[in-house]
C-alpha cells in the first residue's frame, strides 16, 4: 500500500498521545473508532485532512484492550459499527465470502456496471479479488484460513473512510503467555469504498479511473492476510503484521 498523505493521520496523533501516557485507555479506544467510523466526532487535536495507510494497527490494540474497557465505552463503539454497518444493505456472495457494500449515501461504491449483470463492476472486481486472494495464500502456499473460515464466509465491508483498509480481530483468545504471548482471533476486514482521492498506482495510473482496481486488489490482499495473522498469533508485532502484510500484495 502506497503512503496515501505526507501527514500524520487521526490514528497516527491518538496513538502518539496514547503512547506519551496524554490518553487514558477508554478515550483513546473511543477515538480510535472516531477515527474510522465517525470522524467529526473526534476533538479538534485529532482531526486530519490525511488519508492513512491501514488503521488496522488501533483495531487490534483495542482488540487486546477490549476487556479493560467500561461497558459504556464498550457500547458506543458497537453501537457507531452498526450504525455504519447498518447502511450496507447489499451483498455479494463469492464462494469463501461475503461483501456488504452500499450503492447509495456517501457509503456508495461506484455504479458503474458494464457487463449489466445487476452488480457494481466495482463489487465484481473484490469478489474475483477476494478468491484470488483466497487461492493464493491459503490454496497455493498453505496458510491457515482465518480462524472460523470455512464454516462461516468471511465477511468484507465497504464504506467511507480515511485509509485504504483496516482488519478487525474478535474473540481475542490469549492461549499461551511463555516464552511469548500466543493467541489466536476470528476477524473481518472493511475496504476503502472507492479510492477517491488516494495516490495513482501501477494499475490505477492516473488515480482518476472509475474502478480503481489496483487500489482494490493490494489492500484485500493486505487486509486479508492481517485476518490469516490473527489465527496464526494475534499478539505478534506490528513490525511483522505489516510487513508480512505488504509482502502478501504482490
Amino acid at each position: 500500500l502506497a503512503k496515501a498523505g505526507e501527514g500524520p493521520s487521526s490514528l497516527d496523533l491518538i496513538e502518539e498521545d496514547y503512547a506519551n501516557g496524554l490518553l487514558e485507555k477508554n478515550n483513546t479506544n473511543l477515538y480510535r473508532e472516531y477515527a474510522v467510523s465517525a470522524p467529526g466526532k473526534l476533538p479538534p487535536k485529532y482531526r486530519s485532512t490525511e488519508k492513512g495507510k491501514d488503521a488496522t494497527y488501533s483495531m487490534l490494540q483495542m482488540a487486546r484492550e477490549w476487556n479493560e474497557l467500561s461497558k459504556s465505552t464498550q457500547q458506543e463503539i458497537l453501537d457507531l459499527r452498526g450504525t455504519g454497518f447498518g447502511n450496507l444493505k447489499e451483498t455479494l456472495e463469492t464462494s469463501h465470502f461475503v461483501l456488504h457494500y452500499s450503492t447509495q449515501s456517501n457509503f456508495a461504491v461506484p455504479t458503474q456496471d458494464n457487463d449489466r449483470n445487476g452488480v457494481p463492476d466495482f463489487i465484481d472486481v473484490a469478489g474475483q479479488s477476494m478468491e484470488d486472494s483466497w487461492n493464493r495464500l491459503i490454496g497455493e502456499l498453505g496458510y491457515v484460513m482465518p480462524k472460523g473460515t470455512p464454516q462461516q464466509k468471511f465477511h468484507v465491508y465497504y464504506k467511507d473512510i480515511p485509509y485504504y483498509g483496516y482488519a478487525v480481530p474478535e474473540n481475542v483468545e490469549l492461549l499461551s503467555t511463555s516464552p511469548v504471548p500466543y493467541g489466536t482471533a476470528s476477524a473481518w476486514i472493511v475496504i476503502e469504498n472507492d479510492f477517491y482521492g488516494f495516490p495513482p498506482n501501477d494499475e490505477d495510473v492516473t488515480g482518476l479511473e472509475v474502478i480503481r482496481g489496483g487500489a482494490l486488489k493490494v489492500t484485500q490482499a493486505h487486509e486479508f492476510m492481517h485476518a490469516i495473522q490473527f489465527n496464526i498469533n494475534v499478539y505478534q508485532s506490528g513490525w511483522l503484521f505489516e510487513s508480512h502484510a505488504t509482502w502478501a500484495e504482490d
